[in-house]
């Protein structure tokens, strides 16, 4: 059984944070600063009221619309995030009304999306017929310290979703696209030509998004799809590293 992607989807905040709003908050750090450090040039912060669940919910329904799958067809919800409503439930849980599927959460921190994957790959892959939605979203405008300008300047807000189910048979090639987590502009231009990478679009939107942790990896993934950077029968490496450290890599055939 071959098992792939069939939807994305994606959510972000509408309130866009300038490197010259952050550079006020941050000691020493100036917009130039910023700019030439990370590649961030915006990022996104939620509003008031507004939870890591809400993103995750946005995202989830808009990749369940691009994969044309009803909601009541998914059996697995897998929700990553270290920035969650509540310490329990599950912030899954708090998406899953919409499902009704069986849900938890993960926390792998910035590479928890593409931990999710393989195990949503691994559930379909024992349960033919089966929908996985994963999701990764992270709120961590909430939680920054500013005193901190190595971290603080880096982080954006908002939730990226899939669809895994099974899809017909590919074969392995060369990768076509690169989406790595979107840590540091400057650091995954520098780790893309490094790694061999060159031939492959390695695809990024840190600059405009920042860095959205757990979400960092989905998002992207979904804007490569909706701009025509990703078509049927590429081969897509996702990759994502965070805090601990935890590292997850996946090869994905995309599916029409």
């Amino acid at each position: 059984m071959a098992i792939g992607v069939l939807g994305t989807g994606s959510c972000v905040p509408d309130r866009v944070v300038t490197n010259e709003e952050i550079a006020e908050l941050v000691t020493e750090a100036t917009p130039e600063w910023i700019l030439r450090k990370t590649g961030i040039a915006t990022r996104r912060w939620a509003r008031h009221g507004e939870a890591t669940s809400d993103l995750a919910a946005v995202a989830a329904t808009r990749a369940l619309e691009s994969a044309s799958v009803r909601a009541d067809r998914v059996s697995y919800l897998i929700l990553s995030t270290s920035t969650s409503d509540f310490p329990q439930p599950p912030t899954a849980c708090l998406v899953q009304e919409m499902t009704g599927a069986a849900c938890f959460d993960i926390n792998a921190v910035c590479a928890g999306f593409v931990y999710g994957v393989e195990l949503a790959r691994s559930l379909v892959a024992a349960r033919p017929g089966a929908l996985a939605l994963v999701i990764g979203a992270d709120v961590f405008s909430r939680i920054l310290d500013f005193s901190d300008r190595s971290t603080s300047v880096l982080l954006g807000d908002g939730a990226g979703a899939v669809v895994v189910g099974e899809v017909e048979n590919g074969g392995i090639a060369d990768v076509d696209c690169f989406v790595p987590h979107q840590a540091n502009g400057v650091l995954l231009r520098e780790l893309a030509e490094r790694s061999g990478l060159g031939a492959a679009h390695t695809h990024l939107t840190v600059d405009r998004y920042g860095n959205l942790g757990s979400a960092s990896v989905p998002v992207a993934l979904d804007d490569a799809v909706r701009t025509g950077k990703i078509a049927a029968g590429d081969l897509v490496l996702l990759a994502g590293f965070g805090g601990g450290m935890s590292i997850g890599t996946s090869l994905v055939r995309w599916s029409a």
